[in-house]
């Protein structure tokens, strides 16, 4: 039901962005929206019905140096191999150039996990299996989803943000899987240990949705 009132709210010509997130809420955890209407909720809730703006200028010569592009390059040819849109070269231009704008218009360095998140927003399409989104579409909304959800992860601070995160997760381990919590502490296995590229992909590195369906059955 909430899935048929999704697909014709975000049909109107004129959309209800309060209305879109009002329904967004209702959905129950884990629900899946169609791929057909998925790039015009993601555009709806990110960007409050607003069109993209440009791409922020940079000038021509502008790049990243070093260890930063080195690691950018290797990360965009791992980024989600398995799928034959992102082993096309025009895709992997796309997400080396987005990255290195995102790093460079907000001045901060790469840092792994970035990829994980991008990733996507490239992969929506407005009409499955039509290409992919706008460069500006998708800068847009990865943009606004670092900044709005993750974006002291991405900070020079991001070191402190981290480790408040893993002393918050042991609590909530402990809450919710007390034997488990025992069993990690016991074998002396901090969540630093594995619990980073998690945090910093907001549970989407090794977390697609396949593997989602699994885990809850």
């Amino acid at each position: 039901m909430l899935g048929a009132q999704l697909r014709t709210e975000i049909s109107k010509a004129h959309i209800d962005t309060p209305k879109i997130k009002a329904l967004c809420r209702k959905h129950p955890v884990g629900t899946v929206v169609d791929n057909k209407i998925r790039a015009k909720v993601w555009l709806t809730l990110l960007l409050n019905g607003e069109a993209p703006p440009p791409l922020p200028s940079l000038p021509p010569t502008a790049r990243l140096q070093g260890e930063d592009a080195r690691v950018v390059d290797a990360d965009v040819k791992r980024t989600r191999g398995y799928l034959p849109i992102f082993q096309e070269p025009a895709t992997q231009d796309t997400i080396r150039m987005l990255l290195t704008t995102f790093c460079l218009a907000n001045d901060v360095r790469y840092k792994q996990g970035m990829h994980e998140l991008l990733a996507p927003f490239v992969a929506l399409s407005p009409d499955p299996p039509l290409p992919p989104l706008p460069a500006e579409a998708t800068y847009a909304m990865f943009s606004r989803f670092v900044s709005r959800y993750l974006g002291p992860f991405f900070r020079d601070e991001g070191t402190r943000v981290l480790q408040e995160g893993f002393a918050l997760f042991e609590l909530l381990l402990v809450y919710h899987d007390p034997e488990l919590a025992r069993h990690l502490k016991r074998h002396d296995f901090p969540p630093a240990l594995y619990l980073t590229p998690f945090l910093v992909t907001l549970f989407g590195k090794k977390g697609g949705r396949e593997g989602g369906r699994e885990r809850k059955q």
